[in-house]
């Protein structure tokens, strides 16, 4: 459990985090820019599909699967189990941005159902979330305290950035307050960036802990480790 606990002396030298955030910030400055100078180039607009902020997203999702199929080759087979329930989460919400999943089953909701589009997003990324949830939950109960304290902090901070990419994006779908809906689309977006640069960094934490640095020699141990079933 030692290793998920967040040091002072971690937290002080938490430059990775500093980085992140500062790129949040960089994007962010450019909507502005490109909201206030009405820049012809869409793709620095936050809330652009493909736009530069989504492709710096993804590039966070994939770092962190990376970081977590690294863990995986470090630990049991059964301890596995949950990094890579975890890494399927991160696998669908990769290709719900790419392929916008969640908008077309709320759009088919919409014309077929009967319900508000914005309704029927936040339904299939509620239900998928559960299944999900309930797999995590599954794979935790057969696995060590180190991962059940890794899949709570995950969850926690998984919840923060859907606090955002959920509940702060009903509120500024139904808004039409020409003021207010820029306004309430700028805080979704941010917040969901600044959301996944603490769950970034809370994986290169954890990989620092948990997995050597050295990967030709993880690569080489990695068959003996998988071995033992602990």
């Amino acid at each position: 459990m030692d290793g998920f606990r967040l040091s002072s002396r971690q937290i002080i030298r938490a430059w990775p985090l500093t980085l992140l955030i500062l790129l949040d910030v960089v994007f962010i400055l450019l909507h502005a820019a490109y909201t206030v100078m009405d820049w012809p180039n869409q793709n620095f607009n936050i809330e652009f599909d493909g736009g530069y902020a989504e492709r710096y997203q993804l590039i966070k999702m994939v770092l962190c699967m990376f970081i977590l199929m690294v863990i995986m080759f470090s630990i049991n087979v059964i301890n596995s189990l949950v990094l890579a329930c975890w890494i399927l989460v991160f696998l669908l919400m990769l290709l719900d941005d790419v392929l916008s999943i969640h908008e077309q089953i709320g759009n088919y909701m919409y014309l077929h159902q009967g319900v508000s589009q914005s309704f029927g997003e936040a339904f299939a990324m509620i239900s998928a979330s559960l299944i999900l949830l309930a797999l995590i939950a599954f794979a935790t109960t057969i696995s060590d305290m180190e991962n059940l304290v890794f899949s709570l902090s995950l969850g926690f901070l998984l919840m923060l950035m859907a606090l955002f990419a959920v509940g702060i994006d009903y509120v500024h779908a139904n808004t039409h307050d020409p003021v207010m809906h820029p306004v309430l689309g700028l805080i979704e977006e941010s917040g969901e960036m600044f959301s996944w640069s603490l769950i970034s960094w809370y994986h290169l934490l954890s990989w620092r802990k948990r997995a050597p640095l050295n990967v030709k020699e993880l690569i080489r141990e990695s068959p003996l480790k998988w071995q033992r079933l602990e």
